[in-house]
């Protein structure tokens, strides 16, 4: 991770394996490398939430569902699909 200030002496280069908790800044940041914005949900938070457009197989119909109430299988194969595609 990199932290940038606005001068030149103002960085802190930090391995993120090192880090165990937060760290203190002693300078006002003008960019940092790893960057997550606390306010945004998680990955994992979105998928609880997203519905998902299942496709029509036998004995069920096609049409949305939450993808918390998707099987483990489906999910599996959901998520392994969307990797494959970069989606």
């Amino acid at each position: 991770m990199i932290v940038r200030g606005r001068t030149l002496d103002e960085e802190v280069v930090a391995c993120q394996v090192l880090i165990r908790g937060a760290i203190r800044i002693p300078f006002k940041v003008t960019s940092c490398s790893a960057y997550a914005d606390a306010r945004l949900p998680s990955f994992a938070q979105m998928a609880e939430q997203a519905w998902v457009l299942r496709r029509r197989a036998k004995g069920r119909q096609a049409g949305f569902i939450r993808a918390r109430d998707l099987r483990v299988e489906e999910m599996a194969d959901l998520m392994s699909e969307i990797t494959e595609h970069g989606e």
